[in-house]
């Protein structure tokens, strides 16, 4: 019997834009990771935006990127053809609600090569999409449970920033509003 095992770091919940890991979470992690290390393959998962500044309601490219540190190749062979997602604001999960197949693909990333997951966050998605208000967000990439060599494992990346501010129309609005008041403040 297969057990599944988590790798890398577990996202959790957010305040005031900074990610806190939960301490129970990393301890379970640490448990996993000293008893898995044997056998576990190593990957190195990264996520980035394909920018650092959005306007709000602007389209973000979410790139996923498996690395293989290995001498070898490493040959994953996912449950269905939801290979990859992201996890937004330690909330928003990008593949919940979405449809996906059930036949598994395999994917082989060779020795000190990679394999990238190029995803769409659209806030009117229809599937359910989620709004990104003026601020700092941050994202996650995740490495979907993958059957590699004799384990089962989620892969999780550092998590990213990014930047929402507001549409330069607004900030239009805001200059023209700023110069009818300091013209009336001098009459």
């Amino acid at each position: 019997m297969k057990t599944k095992r988590y790798v890398g770091p577990v996202p959790c919940a957010m305040k005031r834009g900074r990610p806190k890991t939960r301490t129970l979470g990393m301890v379970i992690l640490i448990c996993a990771v000293a008893v898995c290390s044997a056998d576990a393959v190593p990957l190195d998962v990264n996520v980035a935006t394909d920018k650092p500044i959005y306007s709000v309601g602007e389209d973000i490219t979410v790139t996923v990127t498996a690395y293989n540190p290995n001498d070898y190749a490493v040959m994953l062979e996912f449950f269905s053809t939801l290979q990859a997602s992201y996890i937004m604001d330690s909330g928003y999960d990008w593949s919940v609600e979405k449809p996906f197949d059930i036949m598994p693909p395999e994917v082989i990333i060779g020795p000190g090569s990679s394999f990238d997951w190029t995803l769409a966050h659209d806030d009117s998605s229809w599937f359910g999409g989620y709004d990104l208000s003026v601020g700092t967000h941050s994202v996650v990439g995740a490495l979907q449970p993958v059957s590699v060599g004799s384990g089962e494992y989620t892969y999780y990346s550092q998590p990213v920033e990014f930047e929402v501010i507001p549409e330069p129309a607004t900030f239009g609005v805001l200059l023209l509003g700023g110069l009818a008041a300091v013209r009336r403040r001098w009459r």
